[in-house]
């Protein structure tokens, strides 16, 4: 009888033993997939930031290049302004299809992390 509740003493300490290192491993498995997606989104933050430098000085370039052709700087930035605004609308025409895309694209990485 005394074995048995020694037995039974053991089995539950290892449990809690056992309950205790899962719960640590999954805190740790949290952490580190926190700290990639953290990356992951400073590294997109960072590529968008030197993107929109990009195409700042492109748009500038642009601008003075027409300007130059039209013999109007004015011209040049205007043209290149009503660009942005076709291009505005565009996407604006588009987003339904883009924010779908973009949702897929997201469960479907989400869905891929979660299988390993």
């Amino acid at each position: 009888m005394e074995d048995l509740k020694e037995h039974l003493k053991d089995t539950k300490q290892k449990i809690k033993e056992y309950v205790n290192l899962r719960i640590q491993l999954l805190k740790l498995e949290i952490s580190g997939k926190l700290a990639d997606g953290l990356g992951a989104f400073s590294f997109i933050i960072l590529i968008g930031m030197l993107g929109m430098l990009f195409l700042l000085f492109c748009s500038f370039a642009l601008a003075y290049l027409l300007g130059e052709l039209l013999d109007s700087n004015a011209a040049g930035f205007g043209l290149t302004a009503l660009l942005f605004v076709v291009l505005a609308v565009i996407l604006i025409m588009l987003r339904k299809k883009i924010s779908t895309y973009v949702t897929d694209q997201v469960l479907e990485s989400i869905g891929d992390e979660l299988d390993d």
